[in-house]
């Protein structure tokens, strides 16, 4: 996943906060302080990238959250309804967890990020079907403002709405702005341009020097080259353009001169007595391609990434009695839970391990998930004659109070017959249903989830959540709801093995469950003492507790830091920790 999430004028959440996230991210605090607003944001992007729709940027329902989610178009989500404002949103890489081209353009940092800001415009025009709309990212949808337009009338002036539209793009390394793009008008197009390179970044020298040592003759960068590269920059700066993508810039365009992408000679010959203007030549044509090169490749990790999210929200599906016949699947499908039960009931793994964690041994729960084939009656008259026309018979005397009194015939061995009947109904290869049911382990009954309590049905899509996907980023609402405390505790132990084990998840948690962060506090100090025999080992590296608090009508976040020992090193705010003890003492 990120290593931080950037989020600004997003909802709940004013100026723009960085958000730290690790394999196990806890958000909590009071209710209606923007715990939510975190994850909506994650939302708002994942729609971005992936929507189909015409304005992709103005999302109102994002898929990912079902029913669960509504954001009600960009004047809504944006911090006050102040469409003044501008939404920024980025995500921090660690580029120890690149590969390729882009580990080799960045080897020089720790860390990048890619941060975008997104607004509407509103432009002042005679007529608005004069308005210029050509150009990257230069809002799908136009609003005219005041409707009272008269066709004609020239010296009526109309307000129209750009967007909303990606405005501004950067690139910062260790924090340092590396590149710098905002979206401006060139005559009748629009064209989001380089504001800022930063030509003397150890990323930007490398690439230069690699552009002389690899694709020209000069045998090296001499100290004197400077003047001549920093030219061909100064240059380019202004000629270039970032190509537009759904949600991220896709490359870099060069508006003027020969592009870079293909006819390029073998080498640029360097001549003693022109060296100078030979070097800024080759500098002007290879350093777009370099820059495209770190755009596109950013803009993919960002995106497969961005596409790994998973969502779950607050109040889960209450699938049908019989599953196996629940064919219409809703809009809240994978939101609500719903998916969770087809996965069970068609995978044999994934119930293997959601029964393990139902079982005695940690959740406590009496019940087990088990597949039932369910077969029309009528297919199952010759395998039911084919047993029967062979069955070994035995007798039986039958007793009354005045001794034997003859005898009735008896099935030899029942168990065999059973066994018989299957191998028939196998053979005739019949098409059965299969329905998922649970059992009852000590009264030993088959019942539906229909005829048990909410909390199994709410915890189990939070389960497989947890257990079917694989190196995904899971973002789960209340995970413990309808669930008592010792449940509530033993969840703590499922997403330590999910995110630390085998599968290796990433969970965003948005939780008002005190004991399921006191249990992760718990296998931390067990783990530092070598004591944990339960769970995947844990440090304090692997989780991040974010407390969410509403200061002066802003919400913030507030990282709480854990040691060694599974102890806060920072004091919670507003006690919240501190409430269950001043109850029961």
């Amino acid at each position: 996943m990120f290593k931080s999430v950037y989020l600004g004028n997003f909802k709940a959440f004013g100026p723009t906060q960085r958000i730290p996230i690790r394999p196990l991210t806890l958000i909590f605090g009071p209710n209606s302080a923007g715990k939510s607003s975190f994850l909506h944001g994650l939302l708002y992007a994942h729609e971005a990238l992936t929507s189909d729709e015409p304005n992709n940027l103005d999302v109102k329902r994002p898929r990912l959250g079902g029913d669960s989610v509504d954001l009600g178009g960009f004047r809504q989500l944006i911090h006050k309804k102040n469409i003044a404002h501008r939404v920024e949103w980025g995500v921090e890489l660690d580029t120890a967890e690149l590969q390729g081209r882009l580990a080799e353009l960045l080897a020089p940092v720790k860390t990048v990020s890619v941060i975008v800001t997104i607004g509407l415009e509103e432009l002042e025009v005679a007529d608005p079907h004069q308005l210029p709309l050509e150009g990257p990212d230069v809002g799908k949808q136009v609003v005219v403002t005041i409707p009272s337009y008269e066709p004609g009338n020239r010296n009526q002036k109309i307000t129209v709405t750009l967007g909303p539209r990606v405005e501004t793009y950067r690139i910062e390394v260790d924090s340092t702005v590396l590149l710098r793009a905002s979206v401006k008008r060139r005559g009748e197009e629009w064209r989001m341009g380089v504001d800022e390179l930063d030509t003397e970044h150890p990323v930007i020298h490398n690439v230069v020097r690699a552009i002389v040592e690899a694709t020209t003759t000069a045998a090296s960068f001499n100290p004197e080259d400077t003047q001549a590269v920093q030219d061909a920059i100064d240059q380019l700066v202004t000629d270039l353009s970032l190509a537009p993508g759904p949600l991220l810039p896709t490359g870099v365009q060069r508006s003027g001169g020969p592009q870079a992408e293909g006819g390029q000679p073998a080498l640029f010959p360097i001549s003693r007595g022109n060296r100078r203007e030979d070097l800024r030549q080759a500098v002007l044509f290879f350093l777009p391609r370099s820059l495209n090169e770190l755009v596109r490749e950013l803009a993919d990790v960002i995106g497969r990434r961005l596409r790994s999210l998973r969502y779950l929200g607050p109040l889960r599906s209450y699938p049908p009695r019989h599953l196996a016949f629940a064919q219409y699947h809703d809009p809240n499908w994978q939101a609500g839970g719903g998916f969770a039960w087809d996965r069970v009931r068609t995978s044999p793994e994934i119930r293997e391990a959601t029964n393990k964690w139902l079982g005695s041994a940690f959740m406590k729960t009496p019940y087990q998930l088990l597949v039932r084939n369910l077969y029309a009656d009528d297919d199952l008259y010759d395998p039911l004659w084919s047993t029967l026309e062979n069955v070994e018979l035995d007798t039986e005397v039958d007793y009354d109070r005045d001794g034997p009194q003859g005898s009735y015939p008896i099935i030899k061995d029942f168990d065999r017959e059973v066994g018989s009947f299957y191998e028939h109904l196998r053979r005739a290869n019949i098409e059965s249903v299969q329905d998922l049911v649970l059992v009852d382990v000590n009264r030993k009954t088959v019942v539906s989830h229909r005829d048990i309590g909410i909390g199994v049905s709410q915890v189990l899509p939070v389960l497989v959540s947890a257990f079917a996907a694989e190196q995904e980023t899971v973002a789960i609402e209340q995970p413990e709801i309808h669930l008592h405390p010792g449940l509530q505790a033993e969840l703590g132990d499922v997403f330590v093995n999910a995110a630390l084990g085998a599968v290796k998840n990433h969970f965003i948690i948005e939780t008002h469950s005190e004991h399921l962060i006191l249990r992760l506090l718990r296998r931390i100090r067990e783990t530092s003492a070598g004591k944990n025999e339960t769970t995947a080992p844990i440090k304090p590296e692997d989780v991040m507790l974010l407390y969410v608090q509403v200061a002066d009508a802003e919400s913030r976040f507030i990282e709480l830091r854990v040691d060694q020992r599974g102890r806060l090193i920072d004091p919670c705010p507003d006690g919240f920790f501190e409430e269950d003890f001043a109850e029961l003492f």
